[in-house]
């Protein structure tokens, strides 16, 4: 699987919007959904997710 596909396969499973994992994780809303987008990059290693 990838980064998005287990991404969106996390948020259906814990039922969290992605507003608010992006304020759990203390990051933007818009890159999360830029995660979700079909062909969006993996994001670095130094960004925290969760």
């Amino acid at each position: 699987m990838s980064f998005r596909e287990n991404l969106k396969a996390e948020l259906a499973y814990q039922d969290v919007l992605v507003k608010e994992l992006a304020a759990l994780a203390g990051i933007n809303k818009r890159m999360l959904d830029n995660y979700l987008r079909e062909k969006a990059n993996t994001p670095p290693a130094d960004v925290k997710i969760l």
